[in-house]
Formats: structure tokens, sequence, C-alpha cells
């Protein structure tokens, strides 16, 4: 019987929705600070220590906490990002 192995990756774009301060601060310094995964248990997914949010869609209604302010939309390539990184799909907002 043949095994099939499922690898989950990242689609063509990826979204990263932040608000203002955050956008000015990549902009200034030009890095992004990821989040901790030692809060509260909705952040500890995987084995790491630090993580980085993305969204499969930037609709703000479906990538988004409802209520929270957002300004800006990063958008990733995520076809380069599967070449160095793992991606866990998290259904963060329930």
């Amino acid at each position: 019987m043949r095994e099939v192995l499922l690898d989950e990756a990242l689609s063509p774009e990826a979204y990263h929705l932040t608000n203002l301060s955050n956008i000015l601060n990549i902009l200034k310094t030009n890095h992004l600070n990821l989040s901790s995964g030692l809060g509260s248990r909705a952040d500890q997914y995987g084995d790491k220590f630090f993580y980085l949010s993305i969204s499969r869609t930037k609709s703000l209604r479906i990538g988004y906490k409802a209520g929270q302010k957002v300004i800006g939309v990063i958008i990733f390539d995520g076809n380069k990002l599967n070449h160095n990184f793992k991606s866990l799909p998290v259904d963060y907002w329930g």
C-alpha cells in the first residue's frame, strides 16, 4: 500500500495584516519582529519560540481579529517562503 504525505504549503501570496505603528517600524528598520509563542495557549503551536502570523486572505473579516484596526497589509511571496520555511495552518480566531 502506498503512503501519501501531504505537506502544508503557503499560497502564492501570503498576507500579514498589522497596524500603522508596526508598518512604520518595519519600514524604518527594515526588520519584522516575530511574535512570541510563549504567550497564551492560542499562541503555542509547533515547537518554535517565535512565529510570523500570516493569512491566506487579505480580507479584514477573515484574516484579522474583529474590532482591531488594520492599516496595512504586507504581501509576501509564498512560493519563496516555502523554500526556506515551514508553515502550519491554524484557525487562530476560532
